[in-house]
């Protein structure tokens, strides 16, 4: 029975915090009813943490192999939710080893032969119907809190219960299907354009309003929290994403095309606003596509999700009206020119593994620009052309190295509010005017001593007065010695999320951190800060809710209260995991 509460209780058992402790490893993977085997491989290796970009490039047989070694000897918990027929845990069942040491895998499943063939020596967990007192203190307790139901609407409030059915989803409509990131939902919205801006607000704060009041009405699900306890992903219950797809379908809102039938079935679907395309079918049956007429002018969204695709596969980029282009999950060897030709494009994300073209400005309506390339081993240049796009709000590329133009006259950005990943980007004073409103930077410098990093001008972050979130990361020959002047370094007052990766500077500097007045989280990975103590300093880090200590020479660490004052908010949290074995904590 869907919806009586299978994902809550399995998702609560995977979170339980003896469950962190207890196995090596843990991984989760949704199950959808049209699976493929590589799609549970990648979301298996990403979920434990060990998928890597260049993973993405394998077989299934190697996905498989790099899975079964990575769990190999070690205590694991792997989830798999939601199955539907057994052929699925039949293909994977010979990847989890029988390491004899307690390892689990745990299935949750609407089909009772499919939970028997997993397991038919083991009783299964049934979940029951609530009862009609359950189902009304639950509804109560969704609805009011810890207050109490006014009289007048108890008897209205009871039937709405009783004809729940005893389904708790009827009731709190609550699961962990289909997530998406917070930030792509904005700026998809803000692409259509759903989102109108006021002038007080910018279109994202006005989206995380929206959201907030969607998820206040439980339309929207949050599935994941940042480290300051943000929103970082949601859903919305797989039932109600069906009924969402019937009516959409229905009023030509969007069509998703799994299967060549799909697109000849019926002729009043051949002009949807929004087309989302399956990535199995993308890849096999693009000539049925071809000939169809789909490509009318009413669409204004192309979408492809799924698992990535090894090999290029053709696109049909005819929809000159298009608004919204999101092609992540497929690999270009060819940059495709049509793209150009969709001046009306919001939105663009894509995989291109060579430069971007300087025609790519010719887009001046884009607010989003999302460049993947994969050629590894080689850091591409954005084309200087960038700068000539006003528009654009978000820059979100793997890493890239990003030159200002030369004898042009002054161009500035001033709606670009992300710019991740650029490499070896020289903060002079040119740069700083271009880009006066960022607020989300990611940069990396690949550097051989503290002399050669001087140039890159560090100490001119404190410049951007709009930024809230910086990673800055650091790779360089040497892992052991001090690359980073901390006399070079300044951030700006309104930093809240700072992580910091191989610049190794020593512990006692990190004053210039924990004055920071707004910062709420702080990411501390490989070699940040070297040294094998650390004395932090009083009446510092005053905002702080989370600290994240990886990969450090950190032995002794003498702090407590006074040194990290505690936060108001529930998601304070401190995650050590220092390189040594011996570690104290004062």
């Amino acid at each position: 029975m869907g919806g009586i509460g299978k994902t809550t209780l399995a998702r609560q058992v995977y979170d339980e915090s003896y469950m962190v402790y207890h196995f090596d490893m843990r991984a989760w993977v949704t199950i959808s009813q049209e699976y493929s085997l590589r799609q549970v491989l990648v979301g298996l290796l990403d979920s434990a943490k060990i998928l890597t970009e260049n993973m993405y490039e394998k077989r299934e047989e190697e996905l498989a192999n790099c899975l079964h070694k990575s769990l190999v000897g070690r205590r694991y918990l792997i989830v798999m939710d939601d199955i539907w027929d057994t052929e699925i845990w039949d293909a994977v069942r010979r990847f989890f080893p029988n390491n004899c040491n307690g390892s689990r895998v745990l299935l949750t499943t609407r089909l009772s032969d499919v939970a028997l063939y997993a397991n038919s020596f083991s009783p299964l967990h049934k979940m029951q119907f609530l009862k009609e007192d359950e189902s009304w203190n639950l509804l109560c307790k969704k609805v009011y809190g810890e207050k109490d139901c006014p009289d007048e609407l108890k008897h209205i409030g009871k039937e709405i219960a009783r004809n729940c059915g005893g389904l708790p989803l009827a009731i709190v409509v609550n699961s962990e299907d289909y997530e998406i990131p917070v930030c792509k939902l904005i700026r998809l919205w803000a692409a259509e354009g759903f989102l109108k801006p006021d002038g007080s607000k910018s279109l994202e704060e006005l989206a995380e309003e929206y959201l907030d009041d969607l998820i206040e009405r439980n339309l929207i699900l949050v599935a994941k929290r940042s480290a300051n306890g943000k929103i970082r992903t949601c859903n919305i219950h797989d039932l109600l994403r069906i009924l969402c797809l019937q009516i959409a379908r229905k009023e030509m809102f969007l069509y998703i095309v799994k299967r060549p039938t799909d697109v000849f079935q019926q002729g009043k679907y051949n002009s949807p606003c929004r087309l989302s395309i399956h990535p199995n079918f993308l890849s096999k049956q693009t000539e049925s596509l071809y000939g169809s007429k789909v490509h009318s002018s009413r669409t204004r969204s192309l979408l492809c999700t799924g698992a990535r695709l090894i090999y290029p596969s053709r696109v049909y980029l005819g929809y000159r009206l298009l608004r919204v282009l999101d092609l992540i999950i497929v690999r270009f060897f060819n940059f495709p020119a049509e793209i150009i030709k969709l001046v009306s494009l919001r939105y663009l994300a894509f995989t291109y593994n060579d430069v971007l073209p300087p025609s790519i400005s010719e887009l001046q309506n884009l607010q989003t620009l999302v460049y993947h390339n994969w050629t590894f081993g080689k850091y591409p240049s954005l084309p200087v052309e960038i700068w000539m796009m006003p528009k654009l709000r978000h820059l979100c590329v793997t890493p890239c190295s990003l030159h200002v133009p030369r004898n042009v006259q002054m161009l500035v950005l001033e709606n670009l509010h992300t710019l991740s990943e650029v490499w070896d980007l020289s903060w002079s004073n040119d740069v700083l005017k271009r880009i006066p409103n960022l607020k989300v930077l990611g940069i990396s410098y690949n550097v051989s001593s503290a002399v050669a990093l001087s140039e890159f001008r560090l100490h001119a972050l404190v410049n951007l007065r709009q930024l809230e979130t910086l990673k800055l990361l650091f790779t360089y020959s040497s892992h052991t010695s001090q690359i980073v002047n901390p006399t070079k370094l300044a951030f700006p007052e309104k930093l809240k999320r700072l992580t910091l990766a191989g610049c190794g500077i020593p512990w006692s500097s990190m004053t210039i951190v924990g004055a920071l007045p707004n910062l709420e989280v702080l990411k501390l990975r490989k070699n940040a800060c070297q040294g094998n103590e650390w004395e932090p300093v009083e009446e510092q880090f005053c905002q702080l809710k989370h600290l994240l200590l990886e990969e450090v020479d950190l032995v002794r660490w003498e702090a407590n209260e006074t040194h990290f004052p505690p936060s108001p908010t529930p998601y304070s949290q401190i995650l050590l995991q220092a390189k040594g074995d011996s570690f104290r904590y004062w």
